[in-house]
């Protein structure tokens, strides 16, 4: 009885260890969250369209969007001047414009030499050569087809290899 008594004590001195902060807070701890405010904003959602909008947001939510919004005093003001608001989803996974990769042969015995002409890497899943900005070309009809499934923006990069060189952020836009 005793053993069992001393074992859940011990069991329940664990698991309340476990939710002890064990690492710094890096800075000035603040709990501060302001309230930002788009003003003369041309706001577009699902169901409607508003000119001279404001967008009041607070901590990674939208709070409102309409035109006759009050704004707090404490509120951080940008100015769009008639720039457009979409809400849209970013797609970190693509290879939007840039070149199909050509899957190859699987070798079932070991390479121990590049099959690439010039100065490259001894492993060819390295591609430190690719620039996606010098290979891009925007397709316009995969770019609507995003944004007919909700998507503005892509994160596109050649998908082969382990090191792939560099991506590109494109905005989906007309």
């Amino acid at each position: 009885m005793l053993k069992r008594f001393f074992l859940i004590c011990f069991s329940s001195l664990c698991l309340h260890s476990f939710a002890q902060e064990t690492f710094p807070v890096n800075g000035v701890s603040t709990e501060f969250e302001p309230i930002y405010a788009f003003i003369n904003a041309h706001i577009i959602d699902a169901e409607n369209e508003i000119e001279n909008g404001i967008l009041l947001i607070q901590a990674n939510k939208i709070l409102q969007a309409d035109t006759g919004v009050q704004i707090p005093k404490d509120a951080i003001i940008f100015d769009l001047k008639g720039d457009f608001i979409y809400p849209s989803f970013i797609d970190l996974n693509t290879q939007y414009g840039l070149p199909k990769t050509v899957d190859r042969e699987q070798a079932y015995r070991p390479q121990y030499e590049s099959k690439k002409e010039g100065a490259f890497h001894w492993n060819q899943a390295i591609h430190p050569e690719i620039i996606a900005a010098d290979n891009f070309q925007n397709d316009n009809k995969k770019a609507k087809d995003f944004r007919s499934i909700g998507f503005g923006t892509v994160l596109t990069h050649q998908k082969d290899g382990i090191i792939r060189g560099t991506g590109g952020l494109v905005l989906l836009s007309d």
